[in-house]
């Protein structure tokens, strides 16, 4: 074979090259341009061509292959160094505790050990009346000596002990307007004439200690006293003067050494007795030891499942009218022999 027919077969391999690779279009113009300008030296162009896309090729199957062989791990993301948010100490209870669970234990009553502060929370001091008047606030974890008077609405109490000097007019004041309070895990002690007044809409009393006080709590409307122990009160363990419906009292050791009034009093002094549910206490003393609300008007009171010791004056109950629309009494007895009440 010649050295022109040597360079024609280069030459027709060569253009077999460019026609696989994808060269950009201004690389197209230019070799076009090339080729008229000097037509002689085409061949030659072609191979200077053909050589540098071989090295170019080889080049990159080399890195390729490295790629291949040697792979590289991904590199990490990048670590943020700005300092993750923290939470601003509230103003209204440092460090507070959260509620314990399990206090009391279902299987016991409610007495010292189950109810008021938790014995590993730690108190700080607050000398003197206590005013509570933001929305929405929490206060944890106070002994304070003096009234507490809540002032806003939806306010918790919580690990707080109230110690009241004689005297003293109330433990704890829900003020008109300061609907939604909760009291939980508190003791109130202390010779107040009442260890919690409700003077609007909504009360929540759990796992609470009083002891010392005329009367432990005057409940009004929608009130909750659950797992709590009010004992050695003066007149009442829990008042509540009707006319203001939706009471719960439920799961409570109430005893009243004296024999003044009832350790549950559910009067009609300022009306009827309407959606009141006693269940599942343990009562002991007073004149009568539950005065259950008996007066025109009052209908679907509950007294069910309730524990009776032997210590009331004239007997275990009083004024519940059984023929009242919606009133029940049932499961009602003695503490000791366990024996069946009828009601009154």
């Amino acid at each position: 074979m010649s050295q022109r027919d040597d360079d024609s077969a280069f030459e027709d391999y060569a253009r077999s090259l460019f026609t696989q690779v994808d060269a950009p279009g201004r690389l197209d113009r230019w070799r076009q341009g090339v080729s008229a300008a000097h037509p002689g030296s085409r061949g030659r162009l072609v191979v200077m061509l053909a050589a540098a896309v071989l090295v170019t090729v080889t080049i990159s199957g080399i890195a390729i292959s490295r790629q291949l062989l040697h792979p590289q791990e991904p590199p990490s993301p990048a670590v943020p160094t700005t300092e993750a948010p923290r939470e601003t100490p509230s103003a209204r209870s440092p460090n507070p505790t959260p509620t314990p669970s399990g206090r009391p234990s279902a299987r016991g009553w409610p007495d010292a050990g189950n109810t008021g502060v938790p014995r590993h929370v730690s108190l700080r001091e607050h000398p003197g009346d206590l005013r509570v008047r933001k929305p929405g606030q929490v206060v944890d974890g106070l002994r304070v000596t003096g009234s507490v008077f809540v002032e806003a609405a939806n306010v918790t109490l919580r690990n707080m002990k109230i110690v009241l000097g004689d005297g003293a007019l109330f433990g704890i004041r829900q003020q008109p307007g300061a609907r939604g309070l909760v009291i939980e895990d508190t003791e109130i002690v202390g010779g107040a004439e009442y260890a919690v007044r409700q003077e609007a809409s909504g009360l929540s009393v759990r796992r609470t200690r009083i002891h010392g006080a005329d009367v432990g709590l005057v409940l009004a409307e929608r009130a909750s006293v659950t797992d709590s122990y009010i004992h050695d009160v003066n007149s009442m363990g829990i008042y509540h003067a009707g006319g203001a419906p939706h009471v719960l009292i439920e799961h409570n050791t109430i005893l009243n050494p004296s024999a003044a009034n009832a350790t549950i009093s559910l009067y009609t002094d300022s009306g009827p007795q309407t959606d009141v549910l006693v269940q599942d206490n343990l009562l002991d003393g007073g004149n009568y030891t539950l005065a259950a609300g008996a007066g025109p008007g009052s209908h679907h009171i509950r007294v069910i499942r309730n524990r009776f010791r032997d210590h009331g004056k004239y007997g275990p109950a009083v004024a519940f009218d059984k023929d009242a629309p919606g009133n029940l009494w049932q499961g009602n007895t003695w503490a000791g022999t366990r024996k069946q009440i009828s009601p009154p």
